[in-house]
């Protein structure tokens, strides 16, 4: 991930972030949500993640992985 990149508790929202990640981060979804435009973003990528509170399940826009991060399963 790039530096800054928020997991959100769900797409688009105005709540805080639950998380902000430094640059290398890595993190793999459990799935994609591809629907309407929510936050400048129709994708988003539906995960877990160490938070300040512990393991939390959240949401990164698609936006912010570069074209050799993303990786699809078959």
């Amino acid at each position: 991930l790039g530096n800054g990149t928020r997991l959100r508790p769900s797409p688009g929202t105005a709540e805080p972030p639950l998380a902000e990640f430094a640059a290398g981060t890595v993190f793999v979804p459990d799935f994609l949500v591809d629907g309407g435009l929510a936050n400048g973003s129709r994708r988003w990528l539906g995960g877990w993640a160490k938070t300040k509170r512990g393991t939390e399940f959240g949401y990164i826009s698609e936006t912010v992985l570069g074209p050799l991060t993303r990786i699809e399963a078959r």
